[in-house]
């Protein structure tokens, strides 16, 4: 029979005779070595570090007005910590034990971070669920643009970018009518939304225009018509062809003489804004507004400039127009039987806005400063559940 040689070192003078024991149970060498202050203290601060970046990622109050660099940088800095303890445990434990568990964790760690829907955090994005596409795509003026999608797909993962900087043009710095949505098809819950419209690929990327809104008919919401995008997927391209897909209800006349713009003083009834513009077509800015104040404000645009005043006959009123050779809006004052100038940048649509709140006092039915945004579409941009009121049936 062979003899057993263990070699040891005898932490605090423990009998040899245990560590023949463990020698036997495990069947591998056994090489214990004393744990330093300094090792304790260094791997209870990285796990605390750890759990602490993990907290602000999933507990740290409102994500959404988290920036993206800096939710990578707490994931990182989490998953660093884990993978340090690790190093620092199993250097002192002697065996792979305790680091498999660790790496088991860094892993379940990794994974729920790869589970995240990938713009959840983006503010100028809606993640949908079957709950909220309805009420954003389908309940609204604006075209939307849809992005379906998996995050483990290397071409989705390669829009993703380019997606980003699209709804930040679209949403945050231009405010056009259009919605940038996505859909995370890996999702259990959003597979019967992705068969709904035939997903069988990924990313596919689809478009969603409104009908056309015709003053008079049943205002019953019907259901957007859809369109595979297969143009170019550059931000630019994208970008172009969701303006080319915005609704038009801007009335446009061909010069400040135009009988057409007589008659639309005189017999269209509302508020009404004009455009005297030294561009031939109207542009997604001045569509958005009409749609954002749509029902609400009436939008006309002439497509000459003139540089003598005007003077127009608007029942029988005479109404002075002041003459410009850039681009000018104004708004007619049906009490003062005036003709109110912009004065501010005509590349601002929420300055816009607010002064035709200020001249018209209505406010819009969508956009940035509608109702709406407040109380509902911010709320699905972030993730957060809207509240149903309770309404109390009277006898």
């Amino acid at each position: 029979m062979s003899q057993l040689h263990v070699t040891t070192r005898s932490p605090s003078g423990a009998p040899y005779e245990e560590f023949i024991k463990l020698f036997l149970v495990e069947s591998s060498p056994v090489h214990l070595h004393a744990i330093s202050a300094k090792t304790t203290i260094s791997t209870i601060l990285l796990i605390l570090v750890a759990f602490g970046s993990l907290s602000v990622i999933f507990l740290g109050g409102d994500a959404k007005k988290r920036d993206i660099p800096s939710y990578i940088l707490y994931s990182l800095v989490a998953s660093l910590s884990i993978g340090l303890s690790a190093i620092e445990i199993s250097n002192f434990v002697g065996n792979t034990t305790m680091l498999l568990k660790f790496l088991t964790i860094f892993s379940l760690v990794s994974f729920v971070l790869a589970s995240v829907d990938e713009y959840h955090y983006d503010p100028n994005i809606f993640e949908l669920t079957p709950e909220t596409f309805n009420k954003v795509v389908h309940k609204s003026n604006y075209t939307t643009i849809v992005k379906f999608y998996a995050p483990w797909c290397g071409h989705c993962r390669n829009l993703k970018p380019i997606y980003q900087k699209l709804g930040k043009l679209v949403h945050q710095d231009a405010k056009y009518a259009i919605n940038v949505a996505t859909v995370n098809c890996d999702q259990e819950y959003n597979k019967p939304l992705c068969s709904r419209y035939q997903i069988q690929g990924f990313p596919t990327v689809m478009v969603f225009r409104p009908p056309k809104y015709v003053p008079g008919e049943s205002n019953q919401v019907q259901n957007h018509a859809s369109e595979l995008y297969q143009g170019e997927r550059s931000v630019k391209a994208m970008a172009s062809f969701l303006t080319s897909r915005l609704k038009n209800y801007v009335k446009k006349f061909p010069n400040i003489q135009s009988q057409s713009l007589n008659t639309w003083f005189n017999e269209v009834e509302g508020p009404k804004v004009l455009l005297v513009s030294d561009k031939k077509s109207i542009s997604p800015l001045f569509r958005s507004l009409a749609i954002d104040f749509l029902t609400r404000v009436n939008f006309g645009m002439v497509s000459n400039t003139f540089v003598d005043e005007h003077i127009l006959d608007i029942n029988g009123t005479k109404i002075e127009v002041p003459g410009s050779k850039n681009s000018t809006l104004f708004y007619y004052d049906e009490n003062k039987k005036t003709i109110v100038k912009y004065e501010g940048k005509l590349k601002d649509i929420v300055e816009i806005s607010q002064w035709i709140i200020d001249v018209a006092g209505v406010k819009p039915i969508e956009g940035s400063l509608s109702k709406r945004e407040e109380k509902f579409y911010s709320k699905y941009r972030k993730g957060e559940k809207v509240e149903k009121k309770n309404k109390s049936k009277s006898n």
